[in-house]
This record gives C-alpha cells, structure tokens and sequence, in this order.
C-alpha cells in the first residue's frame, strides 16, 4: 500500500473516533447564520466570518483535536471571490450559447492531504451551487450538472487568464465519478441540519449532512481526485486548476514568493498561506476586483506529522 494510503486510512480511523462531535459541531457552524441573506451572501459569511462557519469549526473542532492527536493536524482554511465565472453547457459535445448562461458554483470543497513538510500529497474537490430550498430555478444549471458534456466559459476575461487560454472544458462523465464531484448545497434553516450536500442526478434526492458531507471528503468516500497543477491529467483537473489559479490571485502580492520553483504549484502557494496549524487565526482571504472571477474556496488541510517528505 502506497504511504499516502496508509496515511489516509489512520485518519479516518482517528476521525472515525471523534464523527459524533464533528457531525455535531457541523451543525452549530450553521446556526448562527442570517438565513435572510441569498445564497451567495451567506456563502460569504461561512467563509469569511468570525465565531461562525469556517472560524467556528477551527476553534471548536480542529484546534482541540489537533493538539490532541499524536499525528495529524487539521485546519480549515477560505478564498472568497465575489465574481463567480459564467458558463454556457455544451450537448453532446456542442456549445450552447443559445441557453442561458449559469454560474459554475457557489462554492468549492477542496480536501488537501500533506505530509510532514507540507508538501500535497493528494486533493479532491466538490463544486456545488447553493440554493435556500429544496427547488431549481434554472433548468440550465439542471443541465449542465446532470447532463452536459461541457461547457464554455462566457467572459474572456476570465478564460484568458487559464492554462490554455481555451473557454471550452469537458466535464468528467458519470463513469470517471461526476458524482463525485458535482453537488447541490441545499440551505434550509428550519431543519435541524441546516445544510446538505445533494447528489447528482436532481432527481436521485440522494443527501449527506455537511458534517457527513465533510467527513465522507476527509475519509474517501466522497469529492473527486485531481492532479494539482497538471491540467491535461484529467478534465476535473482541467476545471479545478483554473478555480484554483483564480484562487492564487487573492494572495497578497507581498506574500507571494518573488521566485517558484517549476514543481511548486497555485494550490501549494495557497496552502502556504493557511498551513501554520498552531495559528487558527488566518483562516481566510479575500479577493480584489483585479481578480477576474472564481467560485468561493472552502480548504480542508491535513497534515500527517509522521508521514515523511521521501517515504
């Protein structure tokens, strides 16, 4: 078994171990939201708000267990971008610029798993539109999530700033786990779970919590790999290195490094801004204008103290 695999498979058994707390503070990291807000707003919020969201789950779940585990560290961590990038679905495998445009998502999940000196050695992401109910108000967003082969990116500003400088991607089939890797974030707060990941199809109304959502992505059940920084991999690591490149922009310019090595990638710039896991205070940025769009970035970081650079 590879070491990356072993190391996987010992955190979900010490994650296994604290599911009733985490599922629990899953929940609370919800409650004290303002549910008036629409969807992208209260994305917003969860990522970039104090005492809430992202912040609650470090200082309530990840720090304790972190100083408590022998091993591993956990550290949320967030990218907030206003402009989220627009898409025309392709069928079969034709643009469709005839259809309405959507957006791509309001949120992306990504589960980053490092070794001992914090170098990646696997990811995985969701991408998932948020709604406040359990209904649809766009056929194309339907579409392009439960049948489209692809799609186009609408601005060009957006496109160019990608690895290829291409607006057209294609979207993994239901056979290289679509499933996997596309959601629908249903926000309801009369529920006691307040939020949902629902499975693709719509119709299959197939959920998890967010806290079994989140569990699920840290123990190797849900979330689709991609290879970080090597778009022609796979066509999800095509769609989330542009995310991710987008993501890159939110840093600071006086936090970037003036020189990158060939090997460093956009996702390990972003992990060095967050991976100080005795500092659960920097826990997110947040992008300027200059930042030509993107879907909002929520980061899973776990580190295996244990598990060497070389092995």
């Amino acid at each position: 078994m590879p070491p990356e695999e072993s190391s996987a498979e010992a955190f979900a058994t010490a994650l296994s171990a604290e599911k009733i707390d985490f599922f629990k503070i899953c929940i609370d990291s919800w409650k004290r939201l303002d549910f008036s807000l629409n969807e992208p707003e209260l994305v917003e919020q969860y990522l970039t708000y104090p005492n809430v969201g992202v912040d609650y789950l470090n200082k309530t779940f990840c720090s304790p267990f972190s100083q408590a585990s022998g091993r591993y560290s956990i550290k949320f961590s967030s990218i907030f971008i206003h402009a989220r990038p627009k898409v025309y679905r392709h069928i079969n495998p034709v643009p469709t610029p005839h259809s309405a445009s959507c957006e791509m998502g309001d949120i992306c999940l990504i589960y980053v798993h490092v070794d001992s000196g914090k170098n990646i050695r696997y990811a995985k992401a969701i991408i998932a539109q948020a709604k406040k109910a359990k209904s649809l108000d766009s056929e194309d967003q339907r579409l392009l999530y439960d049948e489209a082969s692809g799609f186009d990116y609408k601005a060009k500003a957006f496109y160019k700033k990608t690895y290829n400088n291409e607006p057209s991607r294609a979207l993994p089939g239901y056979q290289d786990g679509r499933s996997l890797g596309l959601k629908y974030l249903i926000l309801e707060s009369r529920k006691r779970n307040p939020a949902a990941l629902y499975s693709i199809p719509w119709a299959s109304d197939l959920s998890h919590t967010w806290g079994a959502s989140l569990f699920r992505m840290a123990t190797g059940s849900d979330g689709l790999e991609f290879a970080p920084g090597k778009p022609n991999e796979s066509r999800w690591s095509a769609i989330l290195d542009d995310l991710i490149r987008m993501g890159r922009g939110a840093i600071p310019s006086t936090s970037k490094k003036p020189t990158r090595r060939a090997d460093v990638t956009d996702l390990d710039e972003i992990i060095d801004q967050f991976n100080n896991f005795k500092n659960y205070e920097t826990w997110t940025l947040r992008a300027n204008d200059l930042v030509p769009g993107g879907t909002p970035m929520m980061l899973m970081i776990v580190q295996d103290r244990l598990l060497e650079v070389n092995q």
